[in-house]
């Protein structure tokens, strides 16, 4: 583990961000979850897609801030912030 850590470290990509050996077993000893990483990327695209719902359900005045931001699980003043980036 020691000579690949600090062959990470001396590889031109890690050798900048990553100058501690600890760092780099660490990360290196850090087990990527395939599945795990795409539930969350799901989750993530499924709650997009609710707020953009609640987005176009406002704006057609078919609900009202207060009760789309309730339904989103933020605030009324998160929720204005996404429908003004949008």
């Amino acid at each position: 583990m020691n000579h690949i850590a600090r062959k990470c470290i001396g590889s031109i990509t890690l050798s900048e961000p990553l100058g501690h050996k600890a760092e780099v077993k660490g990360m290196l000893l850090t087990e990527y979850n395939e599945a795990e990483q795409m539930e969350l990327f799901k989750e993530g695209g499924r709650r997009e897609g609710i707020i953009e719902t609640l987005i176009s359900l406002v704006k057609k005045g078919l609900l009202t801030i207060k009760d789309a931001a309730d339904q989103a699980g933020i605030t009324e003043t998160a929720f204005e912030q996404k429908m003004a980036a949008k």
